[in-house]
């Protein structure tokens, strides 16, 4: 329920996906794929993949940092691409790129849901242990002393398979975490999003609307 509920205090932050092209960006690498939504969190599909030598209208950016070269590009009716100075070539600066808006629900929006509004309540308090204690865990066994990422790893002297019970954060890739951890890697996430503004870098928090319509 937490993941769900956390899905749904995200979605709260969406992009408008009018506007028409301000510039052409060429693609440098062999493939940039254009997603849905600007994000990388399940549910912004790739809509399309883009080669090396294609052009594409620009509409303007969003989530880029000051002084970071990084974030993302509308294409109009296409949907958005991660911009990296070293895949895609601008015919503008990026500075000269207007921001997309971004629209929010006002801090007292709730759902409706007592469950979804505790975890709304909690994330706009920035309460790290109330988020923690609201967190479903689930069983996962270990797939011993090394693993790819996202696995639960065994502890040294555990056996492979043995079930430990954990949830699992997903940035870019599933991080399983014990209840033990949870209030610290909550509070972690805090720090590093800011709950007013863009987030940094790639932590994307909202779901953009699909801007093929």
């Amino acid at each position: 329920m937490l993941r769900i509920a956390l899905w749904t205090v995200l979605v709260l932050l969406i992009a408008g996906c009018n506007g028409s092209s301000v510039a052409t960006a060429v693609v440098l690498a062999d493939e940039v794929e254009v997603r849905e939504f600007a994000s990388w969190q399940p549910g912004s599909e790739v809509v399309e993949t883009l080669r090396e030598g294609d052009r594409v209208p620009v509409a303007g950016q969003l989530f880029v940092r000051p002084g970071s070269p990084y974030g993302w590009l509308l294409v109009p009716t296409r949907g958005w691409i991660y911009y990296e100075p070293d895949a895609l070539e601008l015919d503008v600066d990026l500075a000269e790129l207007p921001q997309v808006e971004v629209v929010v629900h006002p801090a007292d929006a709730r759902s409706g849901d007592p469950a979804i509004d505790g975890v709304i309540d909690a994330v706009l308090a920035g309460d790290a242990d109330e988020l923690a204690a609201l967190a479903a865990l689930e069983s996962r066994p270990c797939v011993g002393p090394t693993g790819d990422t996202g696995d639960v790893i065994c502890p040294p002297g555990i056996d492979k398979g043995t079930t430990f019970e954990v949830f699992t954060f997903v940035v870019c890739h599933g991080e399983p975490r014990e209840a033990s951890e949870l209030t610290e890697e909550f509070a972690r996430w805090f720090r590093a999003t800011p709950l007013e503004g863009p987030p940094p870098g790639r932590r994307s928090l909202g779901r953009l609307p699909d801007c093929r319509r």
